[in-house]
């Protein structure tokens, strides 16, 4: 755009005549010769008068710069748009003309049409402003979603503690399941498929158990199969392949979730302005329902980062162990040309490994076990569960009482201990 400059920029040489819109040159140096200068400066004409007096009075600045002699003259007809739609005095104006016989074209220099166009100016600045207004309501409301996701999204590039947070997905999921297979139809198969769809683990329950049980109860029943899942399938892909994984899954899962609800937002705004016409303010409604589908996403997100979590397993190592059917501890598996930052994909089974599979159900010959080195162990403890409330210590001294699950892993790496 430096040649709009340019033309710009030799409109104040003798003899010049610059054909230009009002927002032409804007910030260009407009200097004029000196036999301009004394013949009386930079003129400015204009054709018409602008929405906004900050235009006019910017084109009204170009023949006055800094202190440079010069001169500004705006014509205006009463049928312009801005006179025709905001001036309610311009039919006024019109019928006095015709009153009085004045020709037509005739120039008409009077305090009551700037003051008709000044009100116009005002009404359309005014309805400028409520219409920007409105629009950074409705934009804030996106600016709260977007940074809930960039902090969770954020928090994941890190790949801290996400072995928790997915497994606080899980108690999540195990809720539902409760309040869908439990307390409105108390079907324990679909439960039990539902739990080995999601999460590749078995709910070791009977009609009679799962009747008398609880929501806690079933909940933590969820979360034992399930971490115990995610235990054997983390010895066998090793931890750093695991951490990778998790992050992978979280962040693939977001990126995927948050394009599509862009998309659903944007077909919300589009027509939302037509709840107007039922007596509803269409910013409320838009509120309304954007919490209702920004909730609805990230209990999505939740669901299917704990599916990919759990489902995912490389390809290499399936072959591996299908074709010795037995662990392999020596070599961790690693995600070759993976990066979080592109939209990956992957296929994953909704059937558990054989060789990630509980003993029971593994084919194995027991003449070919020996019995005697089999040891037995029984809890002497009593179990405690990721939701009740234990008091730790610290090493610094420090006691907190907090629910298990979020100082599982101080009490195991041993930076605290239960008292």
């Amino acid at each position: 755009m430096n040649y709009k400059a340019e033309i710009i920029s030799d409109a104040g040489k003798k003899g010049a005549c610059t054909i230009a819109t009002n927002m032409a040159g804007r910030g260009t140096d407009i200097k004029i010769d000196e036999t301009v200068r004394i013949a009386g400066g930079l003129a400015i004409v204009g054709s018409e008068r602008h929405d906004a007096r900050r235009i006019d009075r910017q084109l009204r600045g170009r023949s006055g710069r800094q202190g440079d002699p010069g001169s500004s003259k705006f014509y205006i007809s009463l049928e312009d748009n801005l006179i025709r739609l905001f001036g309610a005095s311009g039919e006024r104006v019109a019928k006095v003309m015709e009153s009085l016989k004045i020709p037509e074209g005739e120039a008409i220099e009077h305090s009551m049409i700037s003051k008709t166009v000044e009100s116009a100016q005002k009404k359309v600045e005014e309805n400028n402003f409520g219409i920007r207004k409105r629009l950074i309501d409705y934009d804030d409301v996106m600016n709260q979603q977007r940074e809930v996701i960039y902090t969770r999204r954020k928090h994941a590039l890190s790949g801290e503690r996400l072995r928790g947070e997915l497994m606080e997905y899980v108690e999540e999921l195990a809720e539902n399941w409760y309040e869908e297979y439990h307390q409105e139809s108390m079907n324990l198969k679909s439960a039990q498929a539902a739990i080995r769809a999601n999460l590749l683990s078995e709910l070791k329950l009977n009609e009679n158990e799962f009747e008398a049980i609880t929501s806690n109860e079933f909940i933590d029943k969820v979360v034992e199969a399930s971490e115990e899942f995610y235990t054997r399938k983390e010895e066998m892909l090793s931890e750093d392949f695991m951490r990778q994984l998790e992050k992978v899954a979280v962040l693939q899962t977001i990126d995927e979730k948050w394009r599509e609800h862009l998309r659903t937002m944007d077909d919300l705004k589009e027509g939302i302005h037509l709840r107007s016409y039922g007596q509803k303010d269409p910013l409320l409604e838009y509120k309304k329902e954007a919490y209702d589908i920004f909730v609805e996403l990230l209990g999505e997100i939740n669901k299917e980062s704990v599916q990919f979590a759990f489902k995912f397993f490389p390809q290499v190592v399936e072959r591996s162990q299908l074709e010795s059917n037995r662990p392999k501890s020596s070599s961790a598996p690693v995600l070759r040309n993976t990066n979080v930052t592109k939209n990956l994909n992957f296929t994953h089974s909704d059937v558990t490994p054989s060789y990630l599979q509980e003993p029971t159900h593994l084919n194995v010959n027991n003449n070919e076990r020996d019995s005697s080195s089999v040891t037995t162990f029984k809890r002497v403890d009593a179990k405690i569960g990721r939701n009740d409330l234990v008091t730790v210590r610290y090493s610094d001294g420090s006691v907190k009482q907090e629910k298990y699950k979020k100082v599982e892993k101080d009490v195991e790496a041993g930076n605290c201990f239960i008292v």
